[in-house]
């Protein structure tokens, strides 16, 4: 089902009028909106197939057996990217609670559906190119690494399982400065697509902030908020210029007979729409 003129303009709607604001750092900045993963997958044709009176998502792509679950109310596992086992290549799944940014989400949706890049970097080379440090424990199971953002509020860790599943295992947390509480942690699989994992890494260290409504749910009380220089407008036509993007990868991908329709509107159409039922 593609995405439709409506669920833009719908996405419009709810950020139009608004105050905007910048909040540091992004991976503190709350869930976002889910629309920046579910209109991505929509657009690269993931069928839904969940009950639309249900709070819960779940589309898939089946001739990929690639699946995405959104389930709003788990505070562990609010979001469920997974492939199943291929012949040619292993299943993985990717895990992120309740808190972890949609938009960061999203990098790892977006490097899916794009061509895997001929070449990338291993994940911890993007965070630590970006300031993060890396804190090798001297004592745990070999080949375990660790890296810490200059804050010191989030970490990436990859480890083996010592037998539990074949491969490492990555595990991603943020922690409350005042006492070391997590706030959220996310989980991928060592067979997750190092691509994939390197645009999550990219994403989570960029200093950018990330633009939040002015009374949009925040990952912790302790995030610097500003008013942003960015409109609600801007934000919008942010929104739909990347899935006029991402509609343009995925037609470019698809064979004539099975090219999906062309994106409803354009990069302000969607502001458009949504100005004319005001």
């Amino acid at each position: 089902m593609p995405l439709t003129e409506r669920q833009l303009a719908a996405f419009a709607d709810a950020h139009l009028g608004e105050s905007v604001c910048d909040v540091s750092p992004r991976y503190l900045a709350g869930p976002g909106d889910a629309r920046h993963v579910t209109h991505a997958l929509a657009t690269a044709g993931w069928t839904p197939r969940s009950d639309p009176l249900a709070p819960t998502v779940a589309l898939d792509l089946r001739e990929r057996s690639l699946g995405l679950a959104h389930d709003p109310q788990s505070p562990t596992a609010a979001w469920l990217l997974r492939s199943q086992p291929q012949a040619n290549a292993p299943g993985w799944f990717s895990e992120f609670g309740a808190l972890v940014p949609a938009e960061i989400i999203s990098s790892v949706v977006d490097a899916l559906i794009k061509p895997p890049p001929s070449r990338w970097h291993d994940p911890f080379a993007v965070l630590i190119r970006a300031g993060w440090q890396s804190q090798r424990a001297a004592a745990g199971p070999a080949g375990s690494r660790t890296v810490q953002s200059p804050d010191g509020l989030c970490r990436v860790h990859q480890s083996d399982l010592d037998g539990w599943a074949p491969g490492s295992f990555w595990q991603i947390e943020t922690t409350a400065a005042e006492d070391d509480s997590v706030i959220w942690r996310a989980w991928a699989s060592g067979s997750t697509p190092t691509h994939l994992l390197s645009a999550f890494a990219a994403a989570l260290c960029d200093p950018a902030p990330l633009h939040r409504l002015k009374f949009a749910r925040l990952g912790h009380r302790s995030v610097e908020q500003q008013p942003s220089a960015l409109t609600a407008e801007q934000f919008v036509e942010a929104h739909t210029a990347r899935i006029a993007s991402l509609r343009a990868i995925v037609r470019a991908q698809q064979r004539p007979d099975r090219a999906l329709p062309p994106l409803p509107l354009a990069n302000r159409g969607a502001v458009a729409s949504a100005k004319a039922r005001r």
